[in-house]
């Protein structure tokens, strides 16, 4: 009888064994499916913050611009009314 059993368990055991790959084997097929999912996600990812990267490096570059416009037009501005400044004492000083 414990031969018997032993046969039993030890066929048992196998069948769980059968299963157990069977379950892995059916499962493996998504979760590489997922893996590659995942890593095309990622290479995506990349290429955006890439692509990101690069136009914040020229909006930098525009906002350097916009800066020195901007001190350029003020200095205008400032020699306008120094102009202005003059030609109205200018006029002031013609009977």
């Amino acid at each position: 009888m414990a031969n018997g059993t032993s046969i039993e368990n030890s066929l048992s055991t196998e069948k769980k064994m059968e299963l157990v790959f069977k379950v892995l084997t059916v499962l493996i097929i998504p979760i590489l499916l997922w893996v590659n999912s995942l890593s095309v996600t990622i290479a995506v990812m990349e290429e955006k913050i890439k692509t990101q990267s690069e136009e914040i490096k020229g909006m930098k570059e525009e906002v350097g611009n916009v800066k020195l416009n901007s001190k350029s037009l003020e200095d205008i501005k400032d020699d306008l009314k120094e102009t202005n400044k003059n030609l109205t004492s200018l006029l002031k000083s013609i009977p």
